[in-house]
């Protein structure tokens, strides 16, 4: 399971909130402790939650409209024929895991990278967000090329369909891979 879309959103979220954590613990220790052990180890971790911010957000983002608005209404609807069945997979949906996963995730996301990320505006006195720039659509275009690369080149040639309609042996397969790459810009 760690090797879906889905917890890799996921995993680069909890990798940010990490770094959002532990960072203003190394800034007072750079500002009261002029002899820092490894100032370095700062900048490393502001520039690694940088490259992360738009990809993460632009994953969450595609994880929570896809699941939510797509494939969950089509398989509750047409991928199980009597109530039993869609009531279990309804159950399967609201679960603990699944709720983080697709609900909880974009709501981590949109808090960490749009809401708490601000630069303050010195002509006033209120704060800004910082907006996205052109090396940030790069960013998540190139996480879901490498996140491609990986599904079709291992997990796909070992027999790990994970998500089978991204398949190079469907007949939506350029629809599906254009539409991903549709949605980062959209997010962007």
């Amino acid at each position: 399971a760690i090797l879906t879309y889905t917890l890799i959103s996921w995993v680069m979220n909890t990798i940010r909130h990490g770094i959002n954590a532990i960072t203003p613990c190394l800034m007072k220790q750079a500002v009261d402790d002029v002899d820092i052990n490894n100032p370095l180890l700062l900048k490393q971790l502001l520039k690694i939650n940088h490259i992360l911010r738009f990809p993460a957000i632009a994953s969450a983002s595609i994880t929570f409209v896809v699941w939510n608005a797509v494939l969950f209404p089509l398989i509750y609807n047409y991928g199980f024929d009597t109530a039993e069945k869609k009531t279990n997979f309804l159950k399967f949906n609201c679960a603990f895991r699944m709720v983080q996963q697709h609900v909880c995730n974009i709501i981590y996301a949109v808090m960490n990278t749009i809401v708490s990320v601000s630069e303050n505006n010195t002509s006033s006195n209120n704060s800004t967000p910082v907006l996205f720039q052109s090396d940030d659509l790069w960013r998540g275009a190139i996480s879901i090329f490498i996140y491609g690369i990986f599904y079709l080149t291992i997990l796909d040639r070992i027999g790990v369909h994970i998500y089978p309609i991204f398949s190079p042996r469907t007949n939506y397969v350029i629809i599906t891979w254009c539409t991903v790459f549709l949605l980062i810009f959209g997010v962007y």
